[in-house]
């Protein structure tokens, strides 16, 4: 990639969906208008993150956040520390997991979605175990909260996202699970320029 630029604040004309889930903007919090140890939710981007290891060797990290008036440093433990758990005790051949029973032992302050083409709940529509997709979004629903669990939609134009779709918008319809739209930007051009070739790997 060669570059991307964006005109303006990725949040603008997203005013309306933070006033709407955030109790106070960050300005309110760094101006002292909630007392220390307030629980408060905030919405923002996260703009810098600096990994960081406790004495035991826990992984923990420094997120600063940004909403459209200011910025703050959050600490995060529960994410990071799954995540060392996956890779510690979790392989699966060769890939690091963590099953329900983990995750809901940290799932505190996450925020979750349904995942993409390869992660269970499409993967259980792909393979025609509608009922067993249903039951794992309720249970990852169970484990995260209603506020912090959603019906993650994509469209790449491939057939593998198309076939699950209707699947995905009835579980989301029979649980109440609110649509979250995504798409993954690998490449700013529809054809890479001739000098991208030091992207490609082989084994």
């Amino acid at each position: 990639m060669l570059g991307l630029y964006v005109s303006d604040h990725p949040l603008f004309g997203l005013e309306h969906v933070l006033s709407g889930k955030a109790d106070a903007g960050i300005a309110q919090l760094t101006g002292g208008e909630h007392s220390d140890g307030a629980v408060v939710t905030i919405g923002g981007i996260i703009s810098g993150l600096q990994r960081k290891m406790t004495k035991q060797g826990n992984a923990w990290a420094i997120a600063t956040v940004e909403d459209l008036a200011g910025s703050i440093e959050c600490i995060t433990h529960n994410f990071f520390r799954l995540s060392s758990d996956a890779y510690a005790e979790g392989w699966l051949q060769k890939w690091p997991r963590m099953d329900k029973e983990t995750i809901s032992q940290g799932s505190e302050g996450i925020v979750a979605s349904t995942g993409c083409p390869s992660g269970e709940v499409q993967t259980r529509l792909r393979l025609g175990q509608e009922e067993e997709a249903l039951k794992a979004a309720a249970d990852y629903q169970d484990i995260f909260g209603k506020d912090r669990y959603f019906l993650e939609l994509m469209d790449h134009g491939i057939d593998i996202e198309h076939r699950v779709r209707d699947g995905l918008l009835e579980i989301g319809r029979k649980l109440g699970i609110p649509p979250l739209v995504t798409n993954d930007s690998h490449y700013t051009y529809v054809k890479l320029p001739l000098d991208a070739g030091h992207l490609e790997t082989g084994t």
